[in-house]
């Protein structure tokens, strides 16, 4: 396949039965324990932002009123939705990648040049985590209040490095499951 949404699909033997546990995100573990948390944390942050657009909506069109810090919240509700979807798509592999060269080469080539994409994927996270934790901390950041409800900034900012952090760790652990699948 030469666009892919997800990883390749697992090996079939032979007799054309799909190997067991051959996927390495899709087994059990402390991460898919972390990716739940998140995916339900990003379910109720999806919904309280629909409920927010809605009733923003039905005051605007019923009362010709805006709803009191609508816009606001909603803002810093897409920066939370985005970045928590951002690591479960990354987690999930659902992120497109091109395939058809890593699919003419001989595998162990092709394994080869995945984990070593996957060691620069995690460096450029690793860069893009510590300048996100930078900019949200820094002094000017840190200063600055919402308009209508004056809370601090950090909070609608704070899942930017956040986000990065949970894809270094989901690289870490996909490295290890495809590592320990090949032994």
């Amino acid at each position: 396949m030469a666009l892919s949404l997800r990883e390749q699909p697992a090996p079939v033997d032979r007799c054309g039965e799909e190997k067991k546990g051959e996927d390495p995100l899709r087994q059990g573990g402390t991460g898919d324990h972390l990716a739940i948390v998140v995916g339900w944390v990003a379910t109720v942050v999806m919904i309280s932002f629909l409920a927010i657009l809605i009733l923003e909506v039905l005051m605007r069109k019923l009362f010709s009123r805006s709803l009191f810090g609508a816009y606001e919240v909603s803002g810093f509700l897409l920066i939370w939705i985005s970045m928590l979807g951002g690591y479960l798509a990354y987690r999930g592999g659902e992120f497109v990648r091109l395939t058809l060269f890593l699919n003419i080469l001989p595998a162990g080539l092709a394994r080869k040049i995945e984990k070593a994409k996957q060691f620069v994927v995690m460096l450029l996270l690793a860069f893009l985590s510590v300048s996100g934790f930078m900019f949200v901390f820094s002094p000017a950041v840190m200063r600055q209040r919402s308009t209508a409800f004056h809370i601090p900034t950090v909070v609608g900012y704070l899942p930017i490095p956040l986000a990065f952090l949970l894809m270094i760790v989901a690289s870490v652990e996909i490295l290890y499951r495809r590592n320990s699948l090949r032994r």
